[in-house]
């Protein structure tokens, strides 16, 4: 099954405002009260947020939910986002 690309693209640029801000992903884990595995996994692209967690995530970096949907399906758009590939499995 593919992945969605608007969930990869959207992890991808959770990854790019978070490293921007130089946070960790355990203390934007910690402001979005969620564990520190799940924002890797979403990073990745391989889980989807809920809107509640996308929230939470987007506020924890400092931006409008709306702002951070709207900027992930421009770049998405103009293929300007690198998604990061899947790890293989051994």
């Amino acid at each position: 099954m593919a992945r969605p690309r608007l969930s990869a693209a959207f992890g991808a640029l959770v990854r790019q405002h978070r490293a921007k801000r130089n946070l960790s992903q355990e203390r934007l884990a910690e402001i979005a009260d969620v564990h520190r595995n799940y924002v890797g996994m979403l990073e990745r692209g391989e889980c989807v947020a809920t809107l509640d967690v996308a929230e939470r995530v987007a506020q924890g970096l400092g931006i409008k939910l709306e702002d951070l949907i709207g900027e992930t399906r421009r770049r998405l758009e103009a293929g300007t986002v690198v998604i990061p590939r899947r790890r293989r499995r051994r």
